[in-house]
């Protein structure tokens, strides 16, 4: 608290004031509650007095800043409260000074002005005078805006985004998800795209199937159970006016009868040395000669090979291709498969 004293006439008037909290309000955006301590050289004060208040940017001399008054206010054992309102404009956050000029009936006296505390500063925080210590302008923000330094006061503006031309995120084939705003994500589509493989079967399987997750599903390898002359063509041949119509499972041939003047099976062998150890494959391809009408055809493999494809290849080419059995040797091991075309001339 502070204290102030005034000389006059035979008797000292003294001013104790306390500044209060603001009490904003719809009406008066700027005011707050002035308490002080009135009293002369009897005592306290009691009775009605006019109050004028001004307030200064010093001490002394200075600028006004503005002019309030209290007149009829009571005044009891000394105690007094006013409610000043100095405009919106008057505390910016420079200093200010508060002068009192009171008349009890016997005449008007004026005290030194007083520095006003921290208190009535709150009222910046209330309002909205400014951002940084610069201005705002009065207008108020419509939907979508925003405030923006337009040179000399913060002003609204319309909300820019804050970078880049992305409009929409949106999904393709194997991905889910998307969207034109908020939180996107995106995820695999495990109905159309499958993760990497990254698992292998034990020796003595094969993969039956691979899951969507990229696991591997393994059965027993039995093919290691054929031999050499598994699905191999016989050395039989039809009698003569008939031709081969089909090779069964066991090499045999099934003939007919045709009105055809020859029948001659041509074929193709192709021999491979394994070398590393590695997957090997065979290609043999029999084929008729001009003029020959080709009626069918069959494979037949070596040891330690074993027959994966055998079907015509046109009207006039049998082909055939055969892997290296699992239980085959090393290095230096010989594969063979031999394709055969059954031929006829009319």
């Amino acid at each position: 608290m502070t204290k102030t004293t005034l000389t006059r006439g035979a008797g000292l008037l003294g001013l104790l004031a306390v500044l209060l909290a603001p009490a904003m309000s719809s009406a008066q955006p700027g005011a707050f509650a002035y308490q002080g301590q009135l009293t002369t050289a009897d005592g306290p004060v009691n009775g009605t007095c006019d109050f004028d208040f001004s307030l200064w940017t010093a001490a002394s001399g200075g600028t006004q800043i503005g002019t309030d008054t209290a007149s009829g206010l009571a005044v009891s054992g000394g105690l007094f409260t006013a409610e000043l309102d100095f405009g919106p404009g008057a505390f910016d956050g420079g200093a200010r000074w508060l002068e009192v000029t009171v008349d009890c009936g016997t005449g008007s006296a004026t005290l030194p002005r007083q520095q006003l505390t921290a208190s009535p500063y709150s009222l910046t925080s209330f309002s909205t005078t400014g951002l940084q210590g610069r201005p705002l302008s009065d207008a108020a923000p419509a939907s979508g805006e925003v405030l923006a330094w337009n040179g000399s006061a913060w002003a609204p503006s319309p909300d820019q985004d804050s970078g880049g031309d992305v409009t929409a995120v949106n999904s393709d084939f194997g991905l889910m998800g998307g969207g034109t705003s908020g939180d996107i994500s995106l995820q695999i589509d495990l109905n159309e795209t499958q993760h990497r493989i990254g698992e292998d079967c034990d020796p003595g399987e094969s993969i039956r199937a691979v899951d969507a997750f990229g696991n591997v599903i393994c059965e027993p390898d039995t093919d290691t159970t054929y031999s050499g002359n598994d699905f191999a063509v016989s050395d039989q041949q039809c009698p003569a006016g008939e031709y081969v119509t089909q090779i069964d499972a066991f090499g045999n041939v099934v003939c007919e009868s045709i009105g055809f003047s020859s029948l001659v099976i041509r074929s193709d062998t192709t021999q491979i040395t394994i070398v590393g150890g590695g997957t090997q494959q065979l290609f043999a391809t029999a084929e008729c000669l001009p003029g020959e009408i080709m009626t069918g055809g069959g494979a037949r493999v070596g040891a330690r090979a074993r027959l994966y494809r055998s079907g015509p290849l046109g009207d006039t080419q049998w082909t055939a291709s055969a892997l290296k059995r699992s239980d085959a040797g090393g290095d230096g091991e010989t594969l063979s498969i031999t394709a055969f075309a059954v031929c006829v001339t009319f």
